[in-house]
């Protein structure tokens, strides 16, 4: 018995020199789980041994760049399997110009790039906006000689030019920097405008006079000779905005004159020596009307014309977009003044079809969409066209989405743009 309880005594004071105190005081259930923490915190006490990483290999050291202008396996560069980066070229090195189609057999030129906005040609002078491609509205009037290539700025940018013509040695433009206070017929209508005036320059003297002064909205500025014209609704001015009528300035005397004041729309008008031209929308439909400045004479032409840049006059032809009373076919006409004849010279697509031009020998037009609808989309009948009247061809300058073009004799001009000013080429048709 006193050997057992000794025995006893002595595997209980073992215990205790292991177990701490605190944990004989508590409940069986907490001895255990506190056992238990124990041996766990003491497994994660426990580290292994350190191993050190094997060691990467020695990086292998590129092979040096050839010089500059030798050849992949030249004596001085036997590792020469990567070639140096092209330089690029110093900023005042001119872009390329993309070549247009169809043009194998004419005389072509490039003549800008980016530099101004083509809007008239009168023999080898183009007219237009140009300084800034950014923004070509806050632009100057720019000439241009397309056979040269030399520019000479007219007038500095930020008056708020619109349009820009020219015939011989008269530019005209219209200018949007004149704010008015407009009266209209309702109260909705009583707004503070900007008024659009007029300017011409002669440029054998640089003299620049403004010849407007009555506050309108005045658009489609024409011009041959020393008579001008375009369309104004000073005398509808409280009406609708599509209300105008036709007004023209003989340079030389120095007179407005009032061609056509007349209820509705009277719009698009071109002139050709003493004959003016324009689209009478006052009865419903698009009509071509032909006025006499000599005898004050007008008479009907054709139509239904397209309301729009549909139509153009040289000497004795007139051309125009649209069908005739007798013939429903869509189509470009031309109409000779002297013979009384009318004929369908192209059928293009009628709803794409803009702005037949005409001068000695040929009639030019373009077919597009406007190129921020339809991107970079070009379907096999986009680009500019040009009839040739003595062999009663066409053919195909341009593919360009959305192009525009001007012809003054045998001198074409082509711009090709989306939104800003682009790429402008001349053709010399002779």
């Amino acid at each position: 018995m006193v050997a057992t309880s000794h025995h006893l005594s002595t595997e209980t004071d073992s215990r205790k020199a292991i177990i701490p105190p605190f944990v004989t005081s508590m409940p069986t259930r907490q001895l255990l789980l506190s056992i238990l923490l124990i041996g766990l915190i003491v497994a994660a006490c426990q580290t292994t041994p350190y191993v050190s990483p094997t060691p990467l290999p020695p990086a292998t050291p590129l092979p040096p760049l050839p010089p500059v202008g030798s050849a992949p396996g030249d004596a001085a560069t036997p590792n020469a399997a990567v070639r140096p980066p092209t330089p690029l070229p110093p900023p005042s090195t001119p872009r390329p110009m993309p070549t247009p189609i169809s043009l194998d057999g004419f005389n072509w030129k490039s003549v800008a790039y980016r530099e101004y906005w083509p809007t008239d040609l009168s023999g080898d002078l183009s007219v237009g906006l140009g300084g800034s491609w950014i923004d070509i509205r806050d632009s100057g009037v720019i000439l241009v000689n397309v056979k040269t290539g030399d520019k000479k700025h007219i007038t500095e940018g930020g008056r708020g030019l619109t349009e820009v013509v020219i015939s011989g040695d008269y530019i005209a433009w219209s200018d949007r920097s004149r704010q008015v206070e407009i009266p209209g017929s309702t109260e909705q209508n009583r707004t503070s405008r900007l008024s659009v005036d007029i300017f011409v320059m002669d440029l054998s003297t640089g003299e620049e006079r403004r010849i407007t002064d009555v506050p309108a909205e005045r658009r489609n500025l024409n011009i041959d000779g020393n008579l001008l014209v375009w369309q104004d609704n000073r005398n509808e001015i409280g009406e609708r905005r599509s209300h105008f009528d036709i007004y023209a300035y003989d340079i030389e005397a120095d007179e407005v004159i009032a061609v056509e004041v007349a209820p509705g729309a009277q719009r698009y008008p071109v002139v050709s020596g003493h004959r003016i031209v324009w689209i009478d929308e006052g009865e419903g439909s698009a009509r071509v009307i032909l006025y006499d400045h000599t005898t004050t004479e007008k008479e009907y032409v054709g139509g239904p014309a397209t309301a729009d840049r549909s139509h153009d006059i040289h000497g004795d032809h007139i051309v125009w977009i649209g069908f005739l009373d007798e013939n429903p076919n869509d189509g470009i006409y031309l109409h000779d003044l002297a013979s009384g004849q009318q004929r369908l010279i192209a059928t293009p697509p009628l709803g794409n079809a803009n702005r037949p031009l005409i001068s000695d020998n040929y009639v030019v037009w373009t077919v597009g969409w406007d190129c921020d609808v339809r991107g970079n989309i070009m379907p096999d009948d986009m680009g500019v066209y040009v009839y040739d009247k003595t062999n009663d061809e066409v053919q195909r300058i341009s593919n360009h989405v959305d192009p525009d073009a001007f012809i003054d004799g045998e001198t074409l001009l082509v711009h090709e743009g989306c939104q800003f000013p682009w790429y402008v080429y001349a053709v010399f048709l002779e």
